[in-house]
């Protein structure tokens, strides 16, 4: 879903961004589509949390201990909803910030699994809590460059 979400956005901006509009109309325009997301996500996550364990029961009996694990994807998915955001770096022709942006969220991914595996050992649901980890910490770098990048004039040819 996100993914889908993502490309249509992204095809809008850049669109926009040849037209002449600023980052900021960008952002505004991001913002509808990931709002009816959050709200369709704020159904299904916890929706899917509860019936996960009934699903699998009965369907994937053999796989209850990953359970918990992919209950924790499923806010993944929802955290996965921020990275249209990320669309912006490729408009405004921003690659090295891109770049900073997925290291910071790859770095804090790596330093979670190493903190959640010293203290609760080798469990499946640490990879789904460290990857919200390396979204939120995604997201609060792309909040300070969408920031930077409001602030900021650029010269259309």
């Amino acid at each position: 879903i996100t993914a889908a979400i993502s490309s249509v956005i992204y095809a809008t901006m850049v669109t926009e961004w040849g037209k002449g509009a600023s980052v900021k109309s960008l952002i505004k325009l991001t913002m509808k589509p990931v709002a009816l997301t959050i709200v369709l996500f704020l159904f299904f996550v916890p929706t899917g949390w509860l019936l996960l364990p009934k699903i699998i029961k009965i369907v994937l009996p053999n796989y209850l201990d990953g359970l918990y694990a992919a209950q924790w994807m499923l806010l993944v998915g929802f955290m996965e909803v921020f990275n249209v955001f990320g669309n912006i770096y490729n408009v405004v022709k921003k690659q090295r910030d891109r770049l900073i942006y997925f290291m910071s969220g790859i770095l804090s991914w790596l330093l979670t699994i190493f903190i959640l595996y010293y203290l609760f050992g080798l469990t499946l649901d640490i990879f789904p809590k460290a990857m919200i980890i390396g979204f939120i910490t995604m997201l609060m770098v792309n909040l300070f460059h969408m920031n930077k990048y409001c602030n900021e004039k650029y010269n259309f040819v």
